[in-house]
């Protein structure tokens, strides 16, 4: 089954991940999504889909935080390193927008030189990534203010370092590309604004106003286009209390300002 995308990121990424990593699989899945039963996820057929990837059948965790995609900690019982599945469920709100695990995938595949965990499997229908697990943990409780401190002031190295990369230099077929500077604003906007015409039911006249001032004042100026994380902060990388060991969840990124990441 192709990965059907949405708008201008479409199914792109079957070149990319035939030659790109020749550890990274595309693995059939039984079904067009992982499907519910009652409230639950059908772990079942996570778990078998995973063990064509592995080769066992593996134990699986799902961690308490994220909305918008279900996180699974995948323990292989000593039989190889621990593995993170992401999964689209198809009913989250993030579901059927073009901020798919297809487009997050092209960014593990591009970023391979970058503090971003290797991509080891996906999905045929774009519903679930297999990823190595990085070391660290989200957790700052227990850390002195000094250690916290030092780790925060590492995130922001980190992300110095993702911000010096060149856009030029990376595949990112599917991602929008700025065509002027007031463009690295428009698009998001256009995106996300197409993304609450689609979820809401309801008049809004509070967001479409918002939308309307921030389409009005576009940035006329941009200090550097660059790949941004789209969702910098807290919670989005993990630590082992000296260094960043990895930056995750990259749903939200995308081409644009630099200053994106820093408002």
């Amino acid at each position: 089954m192709e990965l059907a995308g949405v708008g201008t990121r479409t199914s792109w990424w079957w070149g990319s991940l035939r030659s790109g990593s020749r550890r990274t699989r595309v693995v059939p899945m039984a079904s067009p999504y992982i499907r519910r039963r009652g409230d639950a996820l059908n772990e079942d057929e996570l778990g078998h889909w995973i063990e064509q990837v592995v080769g066992c059948r593996p134990r699986l965790e799902r961690l308490g935080y994220g909305a918008s995609r279900a996180t699974y900690v995948v323990d292989l019982g000593g039989r190889g390193d621990d593995l993170v599945a992401r999964v689209d469920n198809g009913d989250g709100p993030m579901a059927g927008t073009e901020l798919s695990l297809g487009c997050e995938a092209e960014v593990y595949l591009a970023a391979t030189d970058m503090r971003i965990q290797h991509l080891r499997a996906a999905a045929d229908d774009g519903s679930a990534l297999l990823m190595e697990r990085a070391a660290g943990t989200y957790d700052m409780t227990g850390l002195s203010d000094a250690a916290r401190t030092g780790v925060y002031d590492k995130h922001l190295a980190a992300l110095a370092e993702l911000h010096a990369v060149a856009v030029a230099d990376l595949d990112l077929p599917s991602y929008r590309q700025p065509t002027d500077r007031p463009s690295h604003a428009l698009q998001e906007l256009q995106l996300w604004g197409g993304i609450l015409d689609s979820r809401t039911s309801q008049p809004w006249p509070l967001a479409h106003f918002t939308r309307a001032v921030l389409q009005k004042c576009a940035p006329q100026e941009v200090s550097r286009t660059v790949l941004c994380h789209g969702e910098f902060g807290p919670g989005i990388f993990l630590h082992d209390s000296r260094r960043v060991t990895a930056m995750v969840d990259w749903e939200f990124s995308h081409i644009g300002d630099s200053m994106d990441d820093r408002r």
